[in-house]
């Protein structure tokens, strides 16, 4: 994978090192390919990184990614290979190329599917499907934050109160919000973060504020409340009353 960064500096370098004989150099503001000679402005350092992108078969297009995981998925625009990636120190490769283009597996140490492989295998096609949906669902939902000012679909609104020394948040969320046939779970919630010694910045901890939900519909109360407690409860996150404790004691 080649930044536009990474462009510019290999512009910088064969100017250095080609000296008068250079036949291009990087404009002032390292926005323009100029021709060394007359001035002349050659075309974009984008349009240069996509070239050389397309010459050292490190053209990818990103698919998916997750923030949390660090997973990347990113597809090669040249022949379709799809390479399953990451951003952690394992996985990333900043000199990665699409081994199909390049003919040598080994300029890819991540998992990939090449196109041929993804058009023959149901299975294979059905995964990038998911992912595309997914990463479609993704983008649609980040243009709704912006709309909303930041919040995200299932916060309806929040408000704050700060002290001198606290920051009262409520938060009226509710998940399923918009969503047809799912249930909401709709509820304030009320948190409490303690200034932190600094006086900058505020935050919650062991006996440091506090935080909890206040239920404004049956099934917000319901799945706080009752399920946690009832026999459909799975057993590894079941909560007992104290005569069920003593009882089974």
């Amino acid at each position: 994978m080649l930044s536009i960064y990474d462009a510019q500096q290999y512009v910088k370098h064969f100017e250095q090192e080609m000296g008068d004989n250079a036949y291009v150099k990087l404009s002032e503001d390292g926005k323009s390919i100029l021709s060394y000679k007359t001035g002349e402005n050659l075309g974009s350092i984008e349009r240069f990184t996509q070239i050389l992108r397309k010459h050292l078969h490190c053209d990818f297009e990103l698919i998916w990614s997750c923030h949390a995981s660090l997973d990347e998925i990113y597809r090669c625009r040249q022949c379709g290979t799809v390479i399953f990636g990451g951003d952690d120190e394992e996985r990333y490769d900043p000199n990665e190329r699409c081994p199909t283009c390049c003919h040598d597996p080994s300029v890819c140490h991540n998992e990939y599917w090449t196109a041929e492989d993804i058009q023959n295998d149901p299975d294979k096609a059905k995964t990038i499907q998911m992912y595309e949906e997914l990463a479609k669902r993704e983008k649609e939902a980040e243009i709704r934050r912006q709309k909303r000012g930041g919040l995200y679909d299932h916060e309806r609104w929040i408000g704050h109160i700060k002290t001198k020394k606290r920051l009262f948040t409520f938060k009226h969320l509710c998940f399923g919000w918009g969503v047809k046939g799912m249930k909401k779970d709709r509820f304030l919630r009320v948190s409490c973060s303690i200034k932190d010694e600094d006086g900058l910045s505020y935050s919650m901890g062991r006996d440091r504020g506090f935080s909890f939900d206040i239920p404004l519909n049956f099934y917000a109360f319901y799945i706080r409340y009752i399920h946690p407690y009832s026999k459909k409860c799975p057993p590894e996150i079941r909560k007992y009353h104290f005569w069920q404790k003593a009882t089974e004691a």
